[in-house]
């Protein structure tokens, strides 16, 4: 963590540089927690069961803030602290301002503090004695969510993807995860809010029981897919390589069938970085995109085809607002959209269109719909190219497997403006694909 000002540099004889004339007070109670960001902070809960946080600035912190972590066991030590006040600063070494900081720490035989309300979700509501405040989920007592922490740690050696987070309204909750015997994924929520319990349960058990609407039974099959469903950000989160995802349905779309009615979902996602928080994609990175085909079966919703890690799209993002297509004359469909991006003057699009093949979803088209390599002229006279084109899916063609497209191509090349032209892009069965036909306008075209 050398980028930050806290770890490893001494201030003024500490890790932090205290502040002149600042009335110090003396806190009893037991640690709490720990975190490190620009500076580093450590939680007391005091013997009224009141939490205060402040600066780690004691002697004892300097081993701590340069790991910017701190050893599991000091989780739950009976303390005494001196709070005085200390500089924050910024990665850059700026100073931001002023905070509580915690001056000395000395460790004391254990005083008496309270025990604080964990809520936990389980696998199913309690059958009985539910808080009444959270009545879907179990209540009990322990020092901090930290403790428990710990203890399925201890349990659990490898548990993963164990964190503790701060809600908005104050409260804090610690997820994480570990595999079974069969390999099968455990999720775990603790929160100290019976709010957020109650509504991470109430949609936990919503989308892991029979659906009925498409609505639920599309939330059925992500919350299976995907890794974790984060409440406050209605989405589905998943990670490809280091690159997370917040996953969001497109569209549900119904189609009568005479096994079964079957029901077609696109889900498309916006980048996260590791602590879930929005960030904006670079270039180079691909947006995210799951496709579905699901069908009840006994009752279930099931997967019939899909695929759930399509990359597709440019600086992270994939593209919105897909359209629902009929793609063949004997039911079959598919979701049509295209995407495109700017790079040094060159800017182009491509066509997507992606359907079922066998027990998957794969692209179809991938082609280019636009190019323009306007933003290259220096001069007001250079010979530009700017291609565009509108595409229809031909559904006349009933003997065919799949309906060809008709795309028109408009624009100019070199300057000379083009005769619009409709072309036909046939499907290719061998290759399950639509093939670009000969001297076609748009092939090869690079942005």
């Amino acid at each position: 963590m050398k980028n930050r000002i806290t770890a490893g540099l001494l201030l003024a004889g500490s890790l932090y540089l205290v502040t002149g004339n600042a009335k110090e007070t003396t806190l009893e109670g037991v640690i709490a927690g720990y975190e490190c960001g620009d500076n580093c902070y450590l939680t007391l809960r005091d013997t009224a069961g009141k939490e205060h946080g402040g600066l780690c600035a004691a002697s004892v912190c300097q081993s701590w803030n340069d790991n910017a972590e701190m050893p599991q066991s000091f989780i739950g030590r009976p303390a005494r602290v001196t709070v005085g006040k200390g500089k924050q600063y910024d990665g850059n070494g700026k100073v931001m301002g002023t905070t509580d900081a915690f001056l000395k720490i000395e460790w004391i035989t254990a005083p008496t503090v309270p025990a604080v309300s964990i809520y936990f979700a389980a696998d199913a509501p309690p059958a009985s004695n539910a808080p009444a405040e959270a009545p879907l989920c179990y209540k009990f007592q322990i020092a901090s969510l930290d403790e428990q922490r710990t203890k399925l740690k201890s349990k659990y050696p490898a548990l993963y993807a164990d964190q503790i987070v701060k809600n908005p309204d104050g409260s804090r909750s610690l997820l994480a995860k570990r595999k079974d015997e069969q390999g099968a994924e455990v999720s775990y929520f603790y929160t100290t809010s019976p709010q957020l319990c109650t509504a991470y349960q109430s949609q936990r058990l919503k989308v892991s029981s029979p659906a009925t609407t498409p609505q639920d039974r599309a939330k059925f099959v992500l919350n299976k897919v995907y890794d974790q469903y984060d409440q406050n950000q209605d989405c589905w989160r998943v990670a490809v390589d280091e690159q997370h995802y917040c996953m969001k349905i497109d569209r549900v779309d119904e189609v009568a069938n005479p096994a079964g009615n079957q029901l077609y979902v696109l889900a498309v996602g916006q980048p996260l970085n590791a602590e879930g928080q929005e960030q904006d994609g670079a270039h180079a990175t691909s947006g995210l995109v799951g496709a579905f085909v699901i069908a009840l079966r006994e009752g279930r919703p099931d997967i019939v085809a899909g695929q759930p890690k399509i990359l597709l799209g440019a600086n992270g993002s994939a593209p919105t607002d897909w359209k629902w297509v009929k793609l063949g004359p004997e039911g079959y469909w598919g979701w049509q959209n295209t995407w495109g991006d700017c790079h040094q003057g060159y800017c182009g699009s491509r066509y997507a269109v992606l359907a079922p093949q066998g027990n998957t979803v794969v692209e179809l088209a991938g082609f280019a719909a636009s190019f323009s390599d306007e933003g290259t002229c220096a001069e007001d006279e250079c010979k530009s190219t700017a291609l565009d084109s509108t595409l229809n899916i031909d559904t006349t063609q009933i003997n065919d497997k799949v309906f060809p497209l008709l795309i028109t191509v408009t624009g100019s090349e070199n300057g000379t403006p083009l005769t619009p032209k409709t072309w036909t892009v046939r499907f290719n069965t061998d290759q399950w694909s639509y093939v670009e036909p000969d001297n076609w306008p748009l092939k090869d075209r690079e942005f």
